[in-house]
This record gives structure tokens, sequence and C-alpha cells, in this order.
């Protein structure tokens, strides 16, 4: 079923400027080695358990703020708005997601 309304992916270039933006976020494009590289320097700066928990708190932040935004923008609640982000996490590429809404209550 194609979602109206929340599909938000897409991709912009400014050739010009040089700006990538992504779901229209400014966006970085760098190679996983140019990554792992900055990882691996991080992590013998700040020790691997420091690095591991700076890489859970900004991944956990951009996931909320991102969450939060979407809800706001497509203008759901509760169960709708769970599976309509299981619907675009797959459509993003990240997997297939399943909630399971009763445990949630509980």
């Amino acid at each position: 079923m194609k979602r109206a309304g929340y599909n938000r992916i897409k991709e912009k270039w400014n050739i010009e400027s040089g700006e990538f933006f992504t779901q229209e976020l400014p966006t970085i494009i760098m190679s996983s080695v140019i990554f792992v590289g900055i990882q691996k320097l991080a992590e013998a700066i700040g020790g691997t358990d420091g690095m591991a928990v700076i890489f859970y708190e900004a991944g956990k932040k951009v996931g909320i703020n991102r969450t939060t935004s979407w809800k706001e923008e497509w203008g759901l609640e509760g169960s709708a708005f769970i599976r309509a982000m299981e619907e675009f996490l797959a459509e993003l590429g990240w997997g297939e997601f399943s909630v399971d809404i009763e445990t949630l209550h509980h």
C-alpha cells in the first residue's frame, strides 16, 4: 500500500555550492573507509567503551528528533504513527520493522 502524505525519500544536490540533502537534511557523503578511520581514531582517544556510549547517545538523540519531526509533519498518533514508521523505515532501506503495540501498552 502506497502511503500519501509522508513519503519523504528524496535527495537534493546543489552542484554549485556542493550542498547535499537527504530527507531535507544537510548530509555529508563519506566513504565507509573514512568513517571507520574516524571511528577508530575516536576509540583510540576516548576508549572503546566511551566512544560506544557517545555513538549510541548521538544515534538515540537523532532518532528522537527525527521521530518527533515526522510525527508532527504526518499528523499521526499512537498505532497509526507506529505503522507509518514501520513502512517508512523499510522504504528507506533499513529493513523490516514490526512493533508489538500490545507489549508497548503494558
